[in-house]
């Protein structure tokens, strides 16, 4: 696809969702009369599905880019363990349907990593709905940062996996571990995005999975 092709689609794909939010904002702020109290949850409904549907167009083609060698990184230092409690709230409603645990370690006191805050966030959503749904029901997810010389690790264990061997081919380029109810970023998705960061995401033995970021080092 030429350069000028790949623009016009994009732009055409992400252009009636954009439109989709504006018109949805329009009608919840009463601009376009008065809503009947019992539209007013729908209408929050389609718009956090209007939302997730605009960033799952725009992750899509960031990894397009990425692959395609064009993806810029607007790196700067950012708190890994902020990053991560953001990705557990969001992961909450997930963990909570399987009756799961997800534990936070105690955080340390200040680890910046040099990252891209998006393209960071993306990397550590599919990570936390991979072990959501490779974990048995009502069981502990636990999720803990470490730190290197001039890397900061980010594991997230399981105590029970739902079968055996489940995470094994989790970064293979079949797996869909991760791909729901999110971004639809697999972990294969993040492994290249951590790599382009100068990071690494991969599987540790049969229940970890493991994220490394370079340190911000000012």
């Amino acid at each position: 696809m030429s350069e000028l092709r790949e623009r016009i689609f994009w732009h055409e794909l992400k252009s009636p969702v954009g439109t989709l939010l504006t018109l949805l904002d329009v009608m919840a702020d009463g601009l376009a009369g008065e809503v009947p109290e019992g539209l007013r949850d729908l209408l929050v409904r389609a718009r956090r599905q209007a939302v997730r549907s605009s960033n799952m167009i725009a992750a899509a083609h960031d990894l397009a880019r990425l692959r395609d060698g064009k993806l810029t990184f607007k790196r700067e230092p950012v708190d890994l363990a902020a990053a991560t409690r953001l990705a557990a709230q969001d992961a909450q409603t997930a963990a909570a349907a399987k009756a799961l645990r997800l534990e936070l370690a105690p955080e340390p006191a200040c680890l910046n990593v040099w990252a891209d805050p998006v393209q960071l966030a993306r990397c550590l959503q599919p990570l936390m709905r991979a072990a959501i749904e490779a974990s048995a029901r009502d069981k502990a997810i636990r999720v803990e940062i470490a730190s290197t010389a001039n890397q900061a690790v980010l594991t997230v264990a399981l105590e029970t996996l739902s079968a055996p061997n489940v995470l094994v081919e989790a970064f293979g380029p079949d797996s869909v571990l991760g791909l729901r109810g999110g971004l639809a970023i697999g972990l294969p998705d993040a492994q290249l995005l951590a790599a382009a960061m100068g990071g690494n995401a991969e599987v540790v033995g049969e229940r970890l999975l493991r994220l490394t970021m370079p340190i911000h080092a000012p």
